[in-house]
């Protein structure tokens, strides 16, 4: 049996940290919260984690999952350009609130998508490899930020087009949009790279608070881009456990199970952050906001394996488990004969198993009055 080397945190920071979960609604009311036309639409913005397959359309980026393994466990074994191998928090998420069992990639043209995108109002934006820092994006050769937003004001555009004005703002108003984002911020902006020192390291001086500024700003930003095509209710999942990755591990010449504490740092303060600032929209956007603390909920699962069913939470399933992800986790890589037990999927990414418990931690956090 192997586990990760459990995660070190200041106890009384996971507290601050850590959301009041008293009030949020159950599986049943999610489905009846849709029955009843209070949610009407889920929107998914972000990065890998929220991304069902937009990156198949960029041509020059290496950041892709189309190709077997992943899509293992998916529907009819299909690879789709999730990094995964099955289905996202997405996809579980529009499940609860009984939308759909999948949530397409705004990109994807099959008639099935365009009928869960306009008739069940269930679509993703979400670029692999994209981030808050729209250099992230640059670098990573994927659709930034506002490019996304961008394609959220098509996706109004065309509702309209298809149901009316006063149907589509009906809709985009009971409409809730979910954020995860900035793990590729830290991975591929701050890690240092075959030693030279990342741009943004050289901008801010090598200073973490600062950075974290700068990322919060950003997303502060597009929240604002959001709400101005209709978004009025914004969830944000915070920045997960970057340094229990594998590929961080490992890059960071990291040879033990033990996660690399800066970037655990890095994360814990940036997600005391962003809530901080999304108290601050919800009053001066009039906006109903959502924080998901990703990274106590990650950091559980990894430190607490077997009570969860995991037995391996230090590599991942796809091959060495160590570096692999993308095109380097292809078809001729072996997998692990019980990726059920894995937390990891590929050297970043997690299994859906691990995704099928983290979608219903964030339904049951969900708070009532946030969705209605």
């Amino acid at each position: 049996m192997v586990a990760a080397h459990r995660v070190a945190l200041p106890m009384l920071l996971v507290a601050i940290l850590m959301p009041m979960f008293v009030y949020g609604i159950t599986m049943e009311q999610a489905r009846n919260l849709t029955a009843e036309e209070l949610v009407k639409a889920i929107l998914f913005f972000g990065d890998s984690f929220f991304d069902s397959g937009n990156n198949n359309y960029i041509l020059l980026t290496s950041i892709k999952s189309n190709f077997l393994p992943y899509g293992i466990d998916f529907f009819n074994h299909t690879p789709t350009g999730r990094f995964c191998d099955g289905r996202l928090m997405t996809d579980l998420i529009a499940e609860a609130f009984n939308m759909s069992d999948r949530v397409p990639a705004y990109l994807d043209k099959s008639a099935e998508s365009q009928e869960i995108m306009y008739s069940k109002h269930a679509v993703s934006f979400a670029s692999a490899g994209s981030g808050y820092d729209n250099l992230t994006a640059t670098l990573n050769q994927v659709y930034n930020f506002s490019t996304e937003i961008g394609f959220f004001a098509e996706y109004k555009q065309n509702l309209i087009n298809k149901v009316g004005n006063g149907s589509a703002q009906e809709i985009l108003s009971k409409a809730v949009c979910m954020i995860c984002m900035g793990t590729n911020d830290w991975m591929v902006n701050w890690r240092p790279h075959a030693n030279t020192v990342s741009i943004r390291r050289r901008q801010f001086h090598n200073n973490e608070t600062e950075y974290m500024d700068f990322l919060v700003k950003l997303m502060a930003k597009d929240i604002k881009a959001m709400h101005e095509v209709g978004c009025t209710r914004v969830g944000v999942l915070g920045v997960p456990t970057i340094g229990c990755m594998p590929f961080v591990k490992t890059t960071a010449g990291n040879l033990s199970f033990k996660c690399v504490d800066d970037f655990n740092r890095a994360a814990i303060g940036m997600n005391a952050k962003i809530q901080t600032t999304l108290q601050s929209l919800q009053q001066t956007l009039n906006i109903k906001t959502f924080y998901f603390d990703f990274y106590g909920n990650t950091s559980k699962l990894i430190n607490n394996p077997s009570e969860y069913g995991f037995t391996v939470t230090s590599k991942g399933c796809c091959g060495t488990g160590k570096i692999e992800g993308s095109y380097i986790c292809s078809g001729l890589i072996p997998l692990c004969p019980n990726r059920s037990e894995y937390f990891f999927w590929d050297s970043v990414h997690s299994t859906e198993e691990v995704y099928k418990l983290l979608s219903t931690a964030i339904i049951k956090s969900l708070p009532y009055n946030f969705l209605t």
